[in-house]
């Protein structure tokens, strides 16, 4: 869970007590400060904030303004604020907004004042990577960041996040298999998918943990949402290793209490490597199978033993495109 300190700091305890082993992290954003973050900035760090090469102040649709990861200043208060939430009792602490974000949602590039240039994609990754290993070599408690993205952001050649994670406990893909406001009939690319899930894989081969937050931001109906949530989690099992983390929003509106159908499925332990069929991609489990067929076209397979699917028993399966199937034991 993840949550503003000073709201959730009197209910840690209750927390704990009811689902003993909770991880309960307490958030700060890595280079905006919105609120009496903002104000506290204002007044006693106003060169903490960035500008452009107008030398107007950035801010972003919240309403919080950048300031600069890279400054000694700041990481010193980012430091002291995941101190004292470890003091309070938070067993881990979550920064948000690393990799790029920066420089993609404040309506301009900032300057950097140590060279008086622009940042670049490169610099800023550096600013932000540099941030949260210092926050993280600074508290016990383990550190959560958000700034993977995605699977082709996670590999590429040119600031790639994968390059955030060993500043991390544990990373989050936000745009995990999709971004929030694609059209909900937009699916990746087989390449693209591939990325992703090997992404996964690869937080996990690291010794870190991966967290997928898949969302559906965009208009669909509710066929579309389960389609999604399907496609998704199936992709998502795939790569699971033991350490990964799985969150689907099928509209704005979902919560973490909203049911997809997951609490049925019971699959047990994966008992398999991932197997390739031509286009389709499976991985078998204790107790089920999954099946993704993340290419253009439909495809079938005859499956090593019979499953469920929808109440039925089946011994051969097709998969229409961008689809995701779990099929069960009984």
């Amino acid at each position: 869970m993840v949550g503003q300190s000073k709201v959730y700091k009197p209910w840690l305890g209750a927390m704990y007590a009811a689902h003993p082993g909770v991880v309960v992290a307490a958030y700060k954003s890595s280079i905006s400060a919105g609120g009496e973050n903002y104000t506290y900035v204002a007044n006693n760090h106003p060169t903490w904030f960035l500008r452009d090469r107008n030398g107007h102040l950035l801010h972003d649709s919240y309403g919080a303004y950048l300031i600069n990861p890279a400054s000694d200043g700041v990481r010193t208060w980012t430091i002291s604020m995941a101190k004292q939430a470890q003091t309070d009792g938070y067993n881990a602490f979550f920064l948000d907004s690393l990799g790029t974000y920066g420089l993609e949602a404040f309506g301009g590039t900032p300057v950097d004042p140590a060279t008086g240039k622009l940042f670049t994609p490169t610099t800023w990754m550096a600013a932000t990577r540099g941030l949260a290993l210092a926050v993280n070599n600074a508290v016990s408690a383990p550190l959560v960041g958000n700034g993977l993205r995605d699977g082709s952001s996670y590999f590429s050649s040119t600031a790639g996040t994968s390059g955030l994670l060993d500043a991390l406990d544990a990373g989050e893909f936000e745009a995990c298999f999709r971004g929030a406001t694609f059209s909900s009939t937009w699916y990746p690319s087989e390449s693209g998918w591939l990325q992703q899930v090997r992404a996964l894989e690869d937080v996990q081969a690291r010794g870190k943990t991966a967290l997928c937050w898949t969302k559906v931001y965009s208009s669909a109906t509710a066929a579309q949402q389960q389609h999604w949530h399907d496609f998704a989690l199936s992709s998502f099992l795939l790569a699971q290793q033991g350490h990964e983390y799985f969150y689907y929003q099928g509209s704005k509106s979902n919560t973490a209490l909203t049911s997809w159908g997951e609490a049925s499925l019971s699959l047990g332990s994966p008992s398999a490597a991932r197997q390739v069929n031509g286009s389709l991609y499976s991985r078998q489990f204790t107790n089920g199978m999954v099946v993704v067929n993340p290419s253009g076209s439909s495809a079938s397979m005859p499956l090593p033993k019979s499953y469920m699917l929808s109440g039925k028993s089946v011994s051969t399966l097709t998969v229409s495109a961008h689809s995701g199937v779990i099929l069960t034991s009984s």
